[in-house]
């Protein structure tokens, strides 16, 4: 894998953010800020499963749901 500077890891991340925010919008709507914020605090680990969860959810809450507790 080629090294990526903080800079271009941190562009990745973002990128992911805002697909991701794309993906919650299509299916569930305009997003709640607490969920914008969210996202854009997230890691790229974090980002990548939430993206993984919307394509089975049928809520938002459940986008997120393993993460609470």
């Amino acid at each position: 894998m080629p090294y990526l500077s903080y800079v271009e890891r941190r562009g990745e991340v973002r990128g992911a953010a805002v697909l991701l925010r794309g993906q919650l919008d299509e299916c569930f709507g305009e997003l709640p800020t607490a969920v914008v914020e969210r996202l854009e605090q997230a890691d790229g680990e974090r980002l990548l499963a939430w993206s993984r969860r919307v394509l089975r959810a049928r809520t938002i809450d459940e986008v997120f749901a393993a993460e609470e507790g």
